[in-house]
């Protein structure tokens, strides 16, 4: 899944079990969504939280890749591959 403005890029083998509740939280943020998945949420937590979106998972153990774009006129393209895994439980 890539994000609206195309910097981000998400590649999710998994379940974000809260992902409901995190998608009400983010619409009361402001934040739009297309999709009704949990895929979604997940970008879009990463997008507003960065790396503490992980403190508001409860998601099963799959492999999660984060993929970060960030253009300027030095460097093209930077890219920033997380790859994390996510625990039962919050």
């Amino acid at each position: 899944m890539v994000s609206a403005d195309g910097r981000y890029v998400l590649v999710f083998n998994g379940e974000i079990y809260n992902y409901l509740e995190l998608r009400k939280e983010l619409i009361d943020l402001g934040y739009s969504f297309k999709t009704q998945t949990d895929t979604e949420v997940l970008l879009t937590s990463f997008i507003h939280w960065d790396e503490e979106c992980l403190q508001h998972f409860n998601a099963c153990g799959h492999l999660l890749y984060l993929i970060k774009l960030k253009m300027n006129y030095l460097a093209p393209v930077t890219v920033l591959v997380s790859t994390i895994l996510l625990l039962p439980g919050k």
